[in-house]
């Protein structure tokens, strides 16, 4: 997949354009781009933004519904308001990390193959970290995402250093922003037939082709651009099996 009619790599100022044209070609009309639903609890956003990084998400879903079936036999309430604070909570009432992975979500994935530590220890590291900045709800994270300190704070959470979480977990609570995971790289290489681009280089195109596409549907968000490009990219990597 490429649209780039010249074989060779064109100037990064083209990008934008070259993004555009491809989204219109190959993803449909913007006016169809439809923004993922988004969490009202933190609970579900910090481990939804967590868990995605560098994994299938059908194995997110899991994670999510099997806590949430957890939630419901543990406390007879639904997890969709559960802030931040309580699933540190339900952390420890499931006896601590490592049992609440085995058990709870039956999911042991590691931030990194290398030195990693368990998603779960990496979830359990955010909710106390923002809970000490006064953050448990999508409302508080809205409300001060923007102070500097709250981002510092979760970029030293253990493996968050690139942002991709960070930027993920401000869509999960419907902050308009872009993932620029391995779906979104991947999307804007092929697109353009240049070289594949570090994340925030791949994010930045992303915006200028938003820019472009915004001006034919008024109604497009970045959220809803994001998950269009994801949906594609998943198509693909279906049908190629």
């Amino acid at each position: 997949m490429s649209v780039n009619p010249t074989g060779s790599a064109p100037p990064r100022s083209d990008y934008g354009r070259l993004l555009a044209d491809a989204c219109l070609s190959l993803v449909g009309s913007p006016d169809t781009y439809e923004p993922p639903p988004g969490y009202d609890g933190l609970a579900l956003a910090l481990m939804d933004a967590l868990w995605s990084m560098g994994v299938r998400y059908a194995g997110v879903n899991n994670v999510v519904r099997r806590y949430s079936t957890w939630v419901e036999e543990t406390h007879g309430t639904s997890a969709q308001l559960r802030t931040a604070s309580q699933l540190l909570s339900d952390i420890s009432l499931a006896g601590g990390p490592k049992r609440f992975a085995t058990e709870v979500v039956r999911n042991s994935q590691r931030t990194s193959s290398r030195n990693g530590v368990l998603k779960v220890e990496a979830v359990e590291a955010a909710c106390s970290a923002l809970g000490r900045l006064g953050i448990d709800t999508p409302k508080d994270l809205r409300e001060r995402w923007t102070e500097p300190e709250v981002k510092k704070t979760w970029l030293a959470i253990k493996g968050q250093r690139s942002g991709i979480s960070w930027r993920y977990l401000l869509m999960n609570v419907r902050l308009e922003d872009v993932k620029p995971d391995r779906m979104i790289v991947r999307f804007v290489a092929e697109a353009t037939g240049g070289p594949e681009l570090s994340a925030e280089e791949s994010r930045s195109a992303i915006l200028a082709a938003f820019s472009i596409l915004a001006e034919r549907s008024q109604g497009l968000t970045l959220r809803g651009l994001d998950h269009a490009i994801w949906r594609y990219q998943k198509g693909k990597k279906s049908s190629a099996k």
